[in-house]
């Protein structure tokens, strides 16, 4: 397939089971727009605006998913020039008294294609909003507002080059019911999941948000605590069992808020800038930043009966990393409540293996408890 200097806006695809690209679905079933056939994408030059994918609500059983506001590829290479995704949304549908809400995964793209490349593209404003809990049960996630990229046992290297993700959000769903959880939230601006190594060069990531799900209210028994809120990570960029590298730019003013729980555990929020996981398999994919300028970005633990912590306001890490020849300064970790605020620049993990070299400068950044620039220490 191949897309040259068009205009895609205001393009819906629902579905019960799931909704797939508001605009574009590179991979068939519930389709907006236009429903080519894989294995591969080449769009240049055109703008997706206003395109939706939405989730269903469920009365009885599984919510409604959504996958990619305006575009979804799965299978093949998906190739992104020149191109603008404003203002999309992806929705997961509000969930039963038997089943949690749906999951919502790239509010603009929701790349599974192999290999990846996006250059001189632009992602403002696009949303992935995870479905509310019902009953018992809880929120859905959210994962990657601007950009969601999985690749499933992938091996060949893709990259984002010379682009800007500016005002995104990953929102989790709230656990409506008495006890049930806030979901989780991953990657404002861009999540990067079970990959195959993806570059970074060079890109403008600003102003993006996750958000975990809040806590539901306490039960009727006597003592009843309420729902935990949901863990938030990678306000700008996350990556979860993925190895990424970045090399150039600006990660900026990025926030990741955990989950509210007024009569609960609030959530954490886990790396306002970037947020690197190995998610418990093994610290083998590593994050390496290489002249990258990290200011302003916050993380901050949500607010309840126990305050979530906020942890690595500039970055957050539990595998290897690597920092070369950057600035991280004026980042924020703050708890919530009575939680920590850990690692106003730098959070690593017990698990975390950390490198840093003499010209990277992690100054001037605060935590509310404990390493204002770097915890531990």
């Amino acid at each position: 397939m191949v897309v040259v200097n068009s205009i895609f806006s205001g393009n819906l695809a629902t579905g019960s089971g799931s909704a797939s690209g508001g605009a574009i679905n590179n991979s068939g079933g519930s389709f907006g727009g236009f429903n080519p056939t894989p294995p591969g994408a080449t769009i240049s030059g055109s703008l997706f605006v206003g395109n939706r994918a939405v989730g269903l609500d469920s009365a009885a059983g599984n919510a409604g998913s959504a996958t990619g506001g305006a575009l979804v590829s799965v299978g093949g290479f998906l190739n992104l020039s020149n191109s603008r995704f404003l203002g999309n949304l992806a929705q997961g549908g509000s969930g039963s008294a038997t089943a949690p809400g749906g999951i919502a995964e790239g509010g603009g793209v929701e790349s599974d294609s192999e290999p990846l490349t996006v250059t001189g593209s632009t992602f403002v404003g696009n949303v992935a909003r995870g479905g509310s809990g019902n009953g018992m049960y809880g929120g859905g996630f959210a994962v990657g507002g601007g950009l969601d990229v999985v690749f499933y046992n992938g091996t060949t290297a893709s990259t984002i080059s010379s682009s800007q993700f500016l005002g995104n959000a990953a929102i989790a769903g709230a656990g409506t019911g008495a006890a049930s959880g806030g979901g989780l939230a991953q990657g404002g601006g861009i999540d990067l999941g079970f990959n195959a190594p993806v570059s970074l060069i060079g890109n403008v990531i600003g102003g993006n948000s996750v958000v975990g799900g809040a806590g539901g209210p306490a039960g009727p028994a006597a003592g009843a605590k309420g729902g935990a809120g949901g863990k938030a990570g990678g306000g700008g960029v996350a990556a979860v069992s993925a190895s990424a590298t970045i090399t150039g730019g600006r990660i900026f003013a990025n926030l990741a808020r955990g989950g509210n729980s007024p009569a609960g555990v609030a959530g954490a929020g886990q790396g306002g800038g970037v947020y690197s996981s190995a998610s418990g398999s093994s610290p083998s994919e590593p994050l390496t930043v290489t002249g990258v300028s990290v200011v302003n970005d916050t993380a901050l633990g949500g607010s309840g009966l126990s305050g979530g912590n906020g942890e690595g306001g500039g970055l957050w890490a539990d595998g290897i990393v690597g920092i070369t020849g950057s600035q991280v300064t004026g980042n924020q970790a703050n708890g919530g409540s009575a939680g920590q605020g850990l690692g106003g620049g730098l959070f690593s993990a017990p698990t975390a293996r950390r490198t840093i070299d003499a010209t990277t400068r992690i100054v001037r950044n605060r935590a509310s408890t404990a390493g204002n620039d770097i915890y531990p220490a």
